[in-house]
């Protein structure tokens, strides 16, 4: 059989394109739909049900409030809680007291006897009282403690290079008799060198004079002070 197609172009393309149209038109009611769908699934969600779990929390929370507020000495339970968890902070912070000692016998020369050494960590400052053979000697113990420089080369270390480990450093009072000289000194100490934190802290002492660590055990450095001070100012 012989067919004849009797349309012009013009209507074949008119044709196809209304299908076209109409294909187009499909699609994009189906997504328009698809579309509507999903926003009123998320506005249930966020109006109706996320409203109601809001709701039940709030219902849970008061609810365990007030089993808490029941509870026999619980802000009592409480601050002890508080308290332990600050434990480990407070222990980080606390100075290494049983340096006084080391640090001792390397700035004390070997002609200076200590009578008291007082620390306090909070200022810092340090309290020494003792006595030598004569007041050079005391001027010396002054000038060791002065230019005394403290280091850590441990990776991450704040302590810098060099830097005095004493300041403030003040002869504030001594007395002069035949046995020799008695003084008290008082000075400011650098104080991450008594810092948990800095667990490789060197001293760097002048040579000004022989001092305890070098000649004597740091035991031999504590001595009744056999002379009252005076309060004479030098």
């Amino acid at each position: 059989m012989i067919q004849f197609n009797l349309l012009p172009n013009v209507k074949v393309e008119l044709i196809a394109a209304k299908k076209t149209k109409h294909l187009v038109l499909l699609v994009a009611t189906f997504v328009v739909v698809g579309s509507l769908s999903v926003v009123t699934i998320l506005a249930t969600v966020v109006l109706v049900w996320q409203t109601t779990s809001l709701k039940d929390l709030d219902r849970n929370i008061k609810a365990s409030a007030n089993d808490l507020r029941s509870q026999t000495d619980i802000d009592k339970v409480l601050t002890v809680q508080n308290q332990l968890s600050s434990i480990d902070g407070l222990h980080s912070q606390k100075p290494e007291v049983a340096r006084v000692f080391g640090y001792l016998a390397q700035i004390t020369p070997s002609k200076i006897t200590v009578a008291t050494l007082a620390v306090d960590f909070a200022t810092p400052t340090i309290a020494i009282t003792g006595q030598a053979p004569s007041l050079e000697e005391v001027n010396k113990y002054v000038d060791t403690l002065k230019f005394t420089t403290v280091d850590n080369k441990d990776k991450g270390s704040v302590v810098q290079s060099g830097s005095k480990a004493f300041s403030a450093v003040v002869l504030s009072s001594y007395s002069i008799d035949s046995s020799g000289a008695s003084f008290s000194i008082t000075l400011n100490y650098e104080p991450m060198i008594f810092s948990s934190a800095e667990t490789n802290i060197k001293l760097t002492v002048p040579q000004i004079t022989s001092t305890r660590s070098e000649t004597e055990r740091p035991a031999d450095i504590f001595k009744e002070n056999a002379t009252p001070l005076e309060g004479t100012s030098p």
